[in-house]
């Protein structure tokens, strides 16, 4: 993977959906190697160009995704300051980024 410089990135630019990559993970799970090469190249070339991607057949049952935008959703439905209490430290990346204040 290429690293580039912040002058060779480019601005940010509104997408639709249509644009966004759909993966099939299927071949990956199931496949050989010729098969987990492609689509992981397929997931690099998503992160690479676009940033985002749509991932299908990568077996997670529908009702555990269900759960987890649940989950998310009454996260996001707390008082500001009891999502602070999640959030993430610089000794722990990892958590709720509030924000930014203007």
């Amino acid at each position: 993977m290429a690293t580039l410089a912040v002058d060779q990135t480019g601005a940010a630019r509104p997408m639709r959906a249509g644009e966004i990559p759909i993966i099939d993970f299927a071949p990956f799970r199931s496949g050989g190697a010729a098969d987990k090469k492609r689509v992981a190249a397929a997931i690099g070339e998503a992160c690479e160009t676009v940033g985002f991607m749509y991932l299908a057949g990568h077996g997670i049952p529908q009702s555990m995704v269900d759960d987890v935008f649940d989950a998310s959703a009454d996260f996001f439905t707390q008082t500001e300051e009891m999502k602070r209490q999640s959030a993430a430290t610089w000794d722990w990346y990892r958590g709720y980024v509030p924000p930014k204040e203007v």
